[in-house]
């Protein structure tokens, strides 16, 4: 079984409302939910969140199943390892042994085709997977984000590479696994730079209608995820 899960939460302290603001024809989450959908590639999606408004807009949906965050999982501190703990608890019946894939809703510009070329990726590693983008250097054999950064020659022998918060894959899910969601023993997924825009503050959600703007690529994405949301279901 492969499921996604798309934590939705109501509450920001850098970018207030972010995940509910507009950015072209949708507002932030929708971009991600439609990619999921898109990709072909999941039998559910859940959505997580603790708004009234998202859980009431995907209830029916028959490839999605939304479920109300607890309190301890709506609050600033909460983290993605929470919510995938919370959710393992409720649902553990229907995930023991899936395949689990974490989209973060502040990366708008990943296609579906990327989403389930990760899918299939993560069917291929026996612990987890996430994104990352190539940054602009010679230096080689780094992975920005951890404390060792020479670990990781082996891996990426052409440069310098950075965690782009846009995907985390669990194989195999069980209660034992949820402890993190990547570390040395990770596998990477390489992602270009212009859809691993991640939108944490104010300068990023500025920088992503900037190339909404500009970029053809971008434009025709936003067509094709705004597109996937009018399908009859």
């Amino acid at each position: 079984m492969k499921i996604a899960v798309i934590p939705i939460k109501k509450k920001s302290i850098r970018c207030p409302h972010k995940n509910f603001r507009r950015l072209g024809k949708m507002r932030l989450y929708e971009w991600t939910v439609a990619a999921a959908l898109a990709s072909r590639k999941f039998d559910k999606v859940f959505i997580s969140t603790d708004s009234q408004v998202v859980f009431k807009k995907y209830q029916t949906h028959p490839s999605i199943i939304a479920f109300k965050r607890s309190s301890q999982t709506s609050g600033t501190q909460s983290t993605n390892l929470d919510v995938i703990k919370e959710l393992y608890a409720s649902f553990a019946s229907n995930l023991k042994r899936a395949d689990l894939v974490l989209l973060q809703p502040t990366s708008p510009f990943r296609y579906p085709w990327q989403i389930a070329e990760f899918v299939e990726q993560l069917t291929m590693v026996e612990e987890g997977l996430c994104s990352v983008y190539q940054l602009p250097s010679k230096k080689q054999g780094v992975l920005r984000g951890f404390t060792n950064e020479s670990d990781f020659s082996n891996l990426f022998p052409n440069g310098i590479y950075r965690l782009n918060a846009s995907m985390y894959g669990i194989a195999d899910l069980s209660i034992k696994k949820i402890d993190t969601l990547f570390s040395n023993s990770s596998c990477h997924y390489i992602m270009p730079e212009k859809t691993s825009i991640d939108i944490d503050e104010e300068t990023d959600f500025a920088a992503a209608r900037k190339l909404l703007d500009i970029d053809p690529d971008i434009q025709a994405l936003e067509e094709v995820l705004s597109n996937e949301l009018l399908r009859p279901i």
